[in-house]
């Protein structure tokens, strides 16, 4: 295994130790410093995700869990990306 391949997996490693948006910070702390290029979508909770639609934050936690909104659980926490957010409303137009 080459040195990148581990140091990439040793980086996921930590980052995998924080919450979604903490990652958000970090990644976007990194582009800063060493002016990388990563792509960092905006992140939203569940709780977010309800008030952006007026729900309760258990049927967002549903929409994310049925598929019905694109979602990653982190911990005890639900979150979606905002690129993801954008396909389900691009998805009610249609």
């Amino acid at each position: 295994m080459s040195m990148v391949t581990q140091t990439a997996r040793v980086v996921q490693l930590m980052l995998d130790m924080l919450d979604a948006p903490d990652q958000q910070l970090v990644l976007q702390q990194l582009n800063k410093e060493h002016a990388l290029s990563i792509d960092v979508a905006r992140i939203y909770s569940d709780s977010e995700l309800a008030d952006r639609y007026g729900v309760d934050v258990r049927t967002a936690r549903k929409w994310i869990v049925s598929g019905k909104v694109k979602g990653f659980k982190n911990g005890t926490r639900w979150y979606s990306r905002a690129d993801w957010i954008d396909e389900y409303e691009r998805g009610l137009v249609s």
